[in-house]
């Protein structure tokens, strides 16, 4: 379970990061739509996995 959540939220930032890296290497990047709901997605799909670890956390430290 750690894992696929682990590797889902590399790959989210990766595909963040590359994104933020086509924005930057291209002006016109910067006005389609397209790119910035992926960006938005995926970092929101990253903060939803975060809450959700730590309510596991929680969760196993209170047993």
């Amino acid at each position: 379970m750690y894992l696929s959540i682990s590797v889902n939220v590399i790959y989210n930032f990766h595909l963040a990061k590359t994104g933020f890296q086509k924005f930057q290497d291209q002006q016109h990047f910067l006005s389609s739509n397209k790119y910035k709901l992926l960006i938005f997605l995926s970092l929101s799909r990253f903060t939803i996995i975060n809450k959700s670890m730590v309510k596991f956390y929680n969760k196993s430290i209170n047993n």
